[in-house]
């Protein structure tokens, strides 16, 4: 498949799971920045979808998760590698940029990979929850700074808005994580709010859910006051962003209380989830 081939099945990866993420890219963007964030993407989209698989083998996904650590080890190093379409995308994007962003983006998410596909069948601790949302936000950061192409440090506090995101997605996904056999409410949590660890219903999850959302909302806003030293573009790809998960988050709050169901099966996103 040709480099035009591959970008072209990425991107529509990207437009497959959200359409307005794939528009905002596109706008706000820049060609070739873009272009790599959807190669990064598809491949990491394409590996969790192994990763999170039902009724997955954990040795199988254990061994899956060390050969793709030994083909991104290599790729980093400027070695050839990839046979599936995913890991040829993921080779493309490596090899078409020096972005030291790029590259922090693809071994921080790479954790969060392999902590799912050795994580065990026990609830996520506060602590492991609260790691994985920063592996996966902090990710996300990177790609969508590369993707405007930021260069240079940014303030520390940009990294709030995607972690604010990625424990957004976490609330839309706890029913749908509970039936992929994923255990993602901390057993702390669910006793502070009278919730069963597993097994627990829509109609339930309502103040669990004003609770979370008044830790989350605090993120968004620090995270947007901090953007002022950007670019244009990625002021605008970052605001616009957030603006629309700080939607979804209200959404559920409101949703929890009026249609539960509805709620959790908000617009989706592109934001990676917690599993």
């Amino acid at each position: 498949m040709s480099p035009a081939a591959l970008g072209a099945w990425a991107a529509g990866v990207v437009r497959g799971n959200s359409t307005a993420t794939w528009a905002l890219l596109r706008l706000f963007g820049t060609r070739e920045g873009a272009h790599r964030f959807f190669l990064v993407y598809a491949y990491f989209r394409w590996a969790d979808d192994i990763v999170d698989a039902p009724g997955r083998d954990p040795d199988r996904v254990r061994a899956f998760a060390a050969s793709q650590r030994s083909l991104r080890e290599g790729l980093l190093r400027g070695e050839p590698g990839g046979e599936s379409k995913a890991e040829r995308c993921l080779a493309l994007a490596l090899d078409s940029s020096t972005d030291e962003g790029l590259r922090v983006a693809v071994s921080t998410m790479a954790e969060a990979l392999e902590f799912d596909a050795g994580r065990a069948k026990e609830a996520l601790t506060p602590l492991e929850l609260q790691a994985q949302i920063r592996r996966v936000g902090d990710a996300y950061t990177q790609a969508l700074l590369h993707a405007t192409e930021v260069e240079g440090p940014v303030p520390d506090e940009v990294f709030q808005l995607a972690r604010a995101a990625t424990a957004t997605h976490h609330l839309r996904d706890l029913l749908l994580d509970q039936q992929l056999g994923y255990h993602n409410l901390p057993r702390e949590h669910a006793q502070a709010h009278g919730l069963p660890t597993h097994g627990f219903t829509a109609e339930q999850l309502g103040g669990y859910f004003h609770a979370r959302a008044e830790l989350i909302r605090p993120l968004f806003a620090r995270g947007l006051a901090a953007l002022d030293p950007l670019p244009l573009r990625a002021r605008l790809l970052l605001r616009l962003f957030a603006w629309r998960y700080a939607r979804v988050l209200d959404g559920l709050v409101r949703g929890a209380r009026r249609n539960p169901i509805r709620a959790l099966q908000s617009e989706p996103g592109c934001t990676p989830s917690v599993r």
